[in-house]
């Protein structure tokens, strides 16, 4: 069934160009040509035979993700934890933070929050992965450290962590908030753009770049503003995300003071105990194309946007109070502008940070944008990852984003938790709206519709329209026997541990796709000095000799020659020995082996080095690290051995 694409034509022309200039430049062939433009015709339709639902030129497709979040190191771990809902809430840390903390709380008050939603090891680095100095690592923000090693896990997922990338029009967004790190080295010069000019840097991107700080609305404004980029032309791929780390007590002291803080320790959203959030940290990250762009390349696509828009509450009752009227806005403008209706949305997650008063107006401004489309009641359901986790501040927005790729993809709804008694305030029952208290099954007769909103403190408002994306591709395979499985990682250790993951994953999930996993492994990740491959034809085969890998603790000791002996396809050969020879595998050879591939799919994501870079804030005038920074690259010897530990890096990023 063809699925009619309606918005500017020029946008649609310009695919058509982009198509015959990679014609006229060699790219690719006429034959290729002419099987892309039967994805769009002159009335400008794409083919997908995969619902009755309309695309449009403005849809903006999000084919990777990632996160790190409280009792979460990765997105499978956070969707483990939303299913049982658990609650995530922990003690601060007071091994980060010492006493310092409890003089803080004994002078606030003796009802002060000392709850957070705490990163296990956010203290820890890869350096040497990123080719940073030590000594550099240890002074950066820990937020860019943090945003880009979730970055480079989401360009993973999506299969463009490596040579696939366009490095010239790749655009970097990040929502964050000021660091606090910065207390402890007194380093005041490097402000918040280096956490997106960081992995650019690293990464020789060419694309925009900027970090925005909108408060809490941050990391989702920074993915609106990503959408607008692509739409533009600006980039054809965007890294878009937040981070927040919370590296001092000083969020927990001055939200205290503000009275902002649940004295209970929870966020209680839409609950009539909401007394405040409690602060965590985290960081999430998706990749995001246009849809057009991201099936034509064969990108996996979790969901698409559909449309987004930002404003501001103007004058309220006091700077950090919400607006209902703005938000009701703001909402019917996205569905007005994108002609989008909200009647057929079955679930929103809220911003819902567990306020007295705030869960209120967001459930008033969702009633009212709503009202000009239908008057069905408690069909719609919502939710607050808030409530699991705490509140993520400048992340929270990319974080929910997150949650609901996971719902997408399960098509399951996970439970708000902590709430017993609905607030006073509200009665949804004269709403179109509904909590989801257990996990339930996302049911749904055409493609699942969702958005979510995102509130700043200081009144910057952001609100996101979602639409499930069915594939027309059916389950992948390439019609061989036996099938090469290749890892690799920059040490033995990682790759030991990637070795580790990848058994646990394949135990745990009943993966029948395995065409499909070592296609993935192949074409779509990045190779690195230490190099293996494991033939096998099935995934009890595969798990026993990854588990014999493990068992012998040698990563070297399945060579190639150790697996070939048997093999009698002579493709597969040459893929095995390519591969541990030199890290790399003809595209001509792939294709000749895997036929037309497939979009790749989910696996444990590179396992970076657990180094602790954390400067302690008495130590912070013996250890800053100058400005005028060496570039070991020019040391000379006596320079080289002032930074003996930097021996086995590559030159500083300065």
């Amino acid at each position: 069934m063809s699925i009619s694409i309606h918005g500017e034509s020029h946008a649609f022309e310009q695919r058509k160009r982009e198509i015959y200039l990679k014609v006229s430049r060699g790219e690719i062939t006429p034959q290729n040509a002419v099987e892309l433009l039967k994805h769009i015709s002159d009335n400008n339709r794409i083919d997908t035979k995969a619902s009755n639902s309309s695309y449009q030129v403005n849809d903006i497709a999000v084919i990777g993700i990632s996160s790190l979040l409280p009792d979460a190191e990765n997105v499978d771990e956070l969707w483990d934890n939303l299913v049982k809902g658990k609650d995530c809430i922990s003690d601060v840390p007071l091994e980060r933070w010492g006493a310092e903390y409890e003089d803080i709380k004994d002078d606030s008050s003796s009802s002060a929050c000392d709850k957070m939603g705490v990163v296990e090891h956010i203290d820890k680095f890869d350096a040497s992965f990123f080719n940073i100095l030590p000594l550099d690592a240890l002074n950066m923000d820990p937020q860019e450290r943090v945003f880009m090693q979730e970055a480079w896990h989401a360009l993973e997922d999506a299969g463009y962590a490596n040579d696939r990338l366009d490095k010239k029009n790749c655009g970097i967004f990040v929502g964050a908030m000021g660091g606090d790190y910065k207390i402890q080295t007194r380093m005041e010069g490097l402000g918040n753009s280096f956490i997106s000019a960081r992995l650019a840097y690293n990464l020789d991107l060419n694309g925009p770049n900027m970090t925005i700080d909108t408060a809490c609305s941050s990391s989702l404004v920074a993915i609106h503003q990503a959408c607008q980029s692509l739409r533009n032309d600006e980039c054809t791929v965007a890294v878009a995300g937040g981070v927040n780390v919370i590296s001092t007590p000083d969020t927990h002291y001055i939200s205290n003071k503000m009275g902002m803080l649940s004295n209970s320790g929870r966020c209680r959203t839409f609950d009539n105990d909401a007394d405040g959030f409690v602060p965590a940290e985290g960081a999430a990250v998706v990749i995001l194309k246009k849809l057009d762009k991201a099936i034509e390349d064969k990108d996996h696509i979790y969901a698409v946007i559909k449309g987004s828009a930002v404003n501001y509450d103007g004058a309220t009752n006091g700077i950090t109070a919400p607006g209902s009227p703005s938000q009701t806005a703001l909402e019917k403008e996205v569905y007005e502008r994108y002609d989008i209706d909200p009647s057929e949305f079955s679930y929103i997650e809220c911003h819902g940070t567990g306020t007295k008063l705030g869960d209120p107006i967001e459930i008033s401004a969702m009633k009212n944008a709503f009202a000009g489309y239908t008057d069905k009641k408690q069909f719609c359901y919502i939710g607050a990852l808030k409530s699991n986790i705490g509140h993520t501040l400048a992340a929270s927005g990319a974080a929910g984003v997150v949650k609901l790729m996971l719902c997408l993809e399960h098509k399951m709804l996970v439970p708000s938790i902590n709430l017993s008694k609905e607030n006073e305030h509200f009665d949804l029952r004269t709403t179109p709206f509904k909590v989801v208290r257990d996990t339930v099954s996302w049911d749904s007769k055409s493609p699942r519709k969702c958005a979510i909103n995102s509130f700043g403190l200081s009144g910057i408002n952001c609100h996101m329209v979602f639409e499930e994306y069915s594939s027309p591709m059916t389950e992948y395979k390439c019609g061989q026997k036996e099938l090469p499985f290749v890892f690799s990682a920059k040490k033995d250790s990682a790759l030991k541990e990637l070795l580790i993951n990848m058994k646990e994953f394949f135990e745990k999930n009943d993966i029948s796709d395995l065409d499909a996993v070592s296609y993935t492994l192949l074409n779509y990740r990045k190779s690195y000095s230490k190099r293996l491959a494991i033939i096998a034809g099935s995934r009890e085969e595969l798990c026993e000799k990854i588990g014999s890998l493990i068992k012998l603790g040698d990563t070297k000791a399945m060579s190639a020659a150790d697996q070939l002996g048997s093999c009698e396809n002579e493709i597969l050969k040459k893929i095995v020995t390519d591969y541990i020879g030199n890290g790399s595998v003809s595209d001509k050879l792939i294709k000749e082996f895997y036929g037309e591939g497939c979009p790749p799919v989910r696996l444990p994501v590179y396992p970076f080095e657990k180094r602790r870079y954390w400067l302690e804030k008495n130590d912070s005038k013996k250890n800053v690290y100058p400005y005028d920074r060496i570039h070991i690259s020019s040391c000379d010897d006596n320079s080289l051995l002032l930074i003996k530990d930097n021996a086995r890096c590559l030159p500083c990023i300065y």
